[in-house]
This record gives C-alpha cells, structure tokens and sequence, in this order.
C-alpha cells in the first residue's frame, strides 16, 4: 500500500499549497545540525514534493536577483552619467597639482617634496628602477653564469603523495612496507549530496 505525502513526510501541510507559496519548517537550518526525524523524507512521493518546494524557492531566488541586477544597472548608469564630468575636471586638477608639486621639487631653491595646502596637500616621492625578466631567456643564461640568483622552491607534489603512499583508517599515510610517513595526514570525508532543482 503506497503511503500519502501527509504519512510519509511529517512536516508543513502540502494541502493548498502551490509551488509558488514558500513554507519553512520552524528551525533554522544548519548543516552541522542533525534534521529533525519529523523532517525527513522516506519515500520518493515525498522527496517530489519537497523538491517542487526547492524549485519555487530557487525561481523565486532568481526573480530577486534579475529584479536587483537591472536596477544596479540602472543606478550604475546614472552614476556613470553624472560622474563623468566631474572626474574629467578631477583629473585636470589633479594633473595641473601634479605638475606644481614636482616642480617645486625639482626647483634648487624650493626643493619641497610635499606641498601642504588648507584643502590637502600634494605629495611627491623620488622615481626608482623597475626591472622586469623574461624567465625563460634570463634563466637559460643564469643557470651557468650567475647560478646565485636563481630561487628554487621546494614543496610536496600532493598529487604525487596520494599515489605513492596508503592512507590508513587512523589518518595517516604509510609506505608499501608500512612505514608510517611523517608529516602527512589523511582525512576522511563521508559522501555528500547535490541537490539540483530543474528550474527550465
């Protein structure tokens, strides 16, 4: 005898809902925390029905976002709008400032490296050297010539680790002989579940 939703699924009465009406059992959900034995699903007729639950939520979900995305475009279109003028006059202040600064800089008799103003002040630093390396060109020539300049980094290779050594039921990882492999432990997760309402 197939049992009903209502015996099968001791939860918020399905009778009278649709799928766009969105009911919650009054517990806030946790991963880490068992579901109520009154939660649990135990029959296909039952895990339908919660997925059409799933399915109105995740449309709904959907809905929000498209609604929040067109009026953040919106909002970033105005603002685009109304900002562009203002950062071309920003930037020609800026520039002009900029210039002021670093000739004073540069000026024997003024030499100031930071002009402080009422409103804010311009700062001016000294230029540096910016060195670039082509790896491939350079290290091909440092490997003989300057072998001191070249850093090499050494780390386990995981994906060589998991195929050379055994994992043991106590967590940790041993070679084909038995020995135990120091520094390396091995933690077991247990299955887990995908749930994918079909929302097409």
């Amino acid at each position: 005898m197939t049992k009903s939703i209502d015996e099968t699924f001791v939860g918020p009465d399905p009778e009278g809902w649709s799928e766009d009406e969105i009911g919650a059992p009054d517990y806030e959900p946790d991963s880490e925390v068992a579901i109520p034995a009154r939660w649990r699903i135990t029959d296909d007729s039952a895990a339908a029905w919660a997925m059409r639950k799933l399915r109105a939520i995740e449309r709904r979900r959907q809905s929000n976002a498209t609604i929040a995305e067109e009026e953040t475009k919106r909002i970033e279109d105005w603002l685009a709008g109304v900002d562009a003028p203002l950062h071309r006059e920003a930037q020609y202040f800026e520039a002009i400032l900029s210039h002021y600064a670093l000739d004073c800089r540069l000026d024997p008799a003024d030499g100031r490296k930071t002009i402080s103003l009422p409103a804010g002040k311009v700062s001016t630093r000294a230029g540096s050297d910016r060195w670039t390396v082509d790896n491939e060109t350079f290290l091909t020539w440092a490997r003989i010539n300057a072998p001191t300049v070249i850093r090499v980094r050494e780390e386990a290779a995981l994906s060589e680790v998991k195929v050379t050594f055994i994992p043991t039921d106590d967590g940790r990882a041993v070679t084909d002989e038995g020995e135990v492999v120091p520094g390396v432990q091995v933690m077991q997760t247990g299955a887990s579940a995908t749930v994918s309402p079909d929302l097409s």
